[in-house]
């Protein structure tokens, strides 16, 4: 957890360095109020393909207890789908570019 939060901190400072790949932050689709509001986090590649909860049902037992049923692999999730959001797609721009800056 904390080598993310580095991470995070890392790709936060080498985009502000850079006053308009911080600009683009304020833009749409992200539209932070400033800059300085992200905090260096990109939202995965991929997002657990879960059916919206289809994949388990849960009920309570008579004894309070909560039971819970799975899919048939036994877990929440069927695979995975593409994250191809807006969002995700400009934080990557945004970001490696300001590595290639750093890098020259």
């Amino acid at each position: 957890m904390l080598d993310g939060h580095r991470a995070n901190q890392q790709r936060r400072a080498a985009v502000l360095a850079q006053p308009d790949l911080a600009a683009e932050l304020t833009r749409p689709p992200l539209n932070f109020t400033r800059p300085e509001h992200w905090n260096g986090y990109i939202p995965p590649a991929t997002w657990p393909l879960d059916d919206r909860e289809i994949l388990r049902t849960s009920r309570q037992a008579r004894d309070g207890k909560l039971i819970t049923r799975y899919n048939q692999g036994n877990a929440r999730s069927c695979g995975d789908m593409p994250n191809s959001t807006a969002q995700r797609a400009v934080l990557v721009a945004i970001s490696q570019a300001a590595w290639d800056r750093r890098e020259t």
